[in-house]
């Protein structure tokens, strides 16, 4: 993975790195500099309306 991060920024180009399910995860992505992390760790998948309420109370909107 930090290889693939790492490439990836070589190239100037961002990624979204799926899967994510634990705070340990987590943490050694960030240390990698991971782009974009997504996964149950943050949320189940939700239908568009639920969404879009939740972004808006995690970002205090």
């Amino acid at each position: 993975m930090r290889n693939t991060v790492q490439m990836m920024h070589d190239m100037k180009k961002q990624g979204v790195i799926e899967g994510v399910e634990t705070k340990n995860a987590l943490d050694t992505l960030i240390s990698m500099s991971g782009d974009y992390i997504q996964g149950y760790y943050f949320s189940k998948p939700l239908p568009g309306d639920d969404f879009i309420r939740f972004l808006a109370g995690t970002n205090g909107s």
